[in-house]
């Protein structure tokens, strides 16, 4: 009897073990596919950033194009390109090119 309860006792631990396994697996999955999904998100806004930059003014600064590729926060790319969509001369937007 006690061998009974020992192999039922395994194959419930071996049956646990595969179900935290395969959970623990379908969850580091779904972060790493939202973190890469973030990252991706932020490299194209700052290609758009640098894209729509250059189109409208030129040319930018090493330092501006740093501080883009630094910022890790989608909202604040956003405000930047809008900066950048409504500023009629390059003046309007020094502070945002200035380091």
């Amino acid at each position: 009897m006690s061998d009974e309860f020992d192999q039922f006792a395994q194959k419930a631990l071996d049956e646990a073990r595969h179900s935290g396994y395969l959970e623990g697996h379908a969850d580091g999955l779904q972060e790493g596919l939202e973190t890469g999904l973030q990252e991706g998100t932020l490299l194209a806004l700052r290609a758009a950033l640098l894209r729509m930059t250059n189109h409208r003014f030129g040319s930018t600064s090493n330092s501006f194009r740093l501080r883009v590729a630094s910022e890790n926060r989608a909202g604040q790319l956003y405000a930047w390109m809008d900066q950048v969509m409504s500023a009629s001369r390059i003046e309007e937007i020094q502070d945002l090119l200035s380091p």
